[in-house]
């Protein structure tokens, strides 16, 4: 199982949890170094090892095996298939760009969302944010893990 190098400014240093974000790269997450209510005071960089099975990937490439880029064209698309949604449906894909407002981490966000994606096999979803822009955002899916 590949391990992946992730990076995330918090004030919670002894676990994480269903919904927890992580950096694919250290700088991105120094910006949240002084964001008040998604960040923290303390940087951590944790090695995590990666099923890529369970790993919805949102993105375009890939950097050392491992997902990275920017979004890709059918993320929305691929996004509903994993939700067990009608991807092929127009409306229904429409739909689900509605209720993110047209971000991804805006259905990331919803602690319903993330537990279909769970449900539906996946431990993380790779996306890019909107903060800071074209950042690789890392959505933790499973259950609470200490460090």
């Amino acid at each position: 199982m590949p391990t992946v190098t992730l990076y995330r400014a918090t004030d919670r240093i002894d676990s994480y949890g269903s919904g927890a974000c992580f950096a694919a790269d250290e700088d991105v997450a120094e910006e949240y170094l002084d964001n008040p209510g998604f960040g923290g005071s303390t940087l951590l960089s944790i090695e995590v090892p990666v099923d890529p099975d369970r790993v919805l990937s949102l993105v375009d490439g890939r950097r050392n095996g491992v997902p990275y880029g920017h979004q890709a064209r059918s993320a929305w698309s691929n996004l509903a298939e994993a939700l067990g949604l009608d991807a092929d449906d127009e409306d229904v894909v429409h739909a689900l760009r509605e209720e993110g407002a047209h971000y991804i981490h805006g259905i990331i966000d919803s602690p319903r969302r993330r537990d279909e994606l769970h449900e539906a096999g996946y431990d993380w979803v790779v996306y890019e944010d909107s903060f800071p822009e074209s950042a690789v955002t890392w959505a933790y899916l499973g259950e609470d893990i200490d460090l």
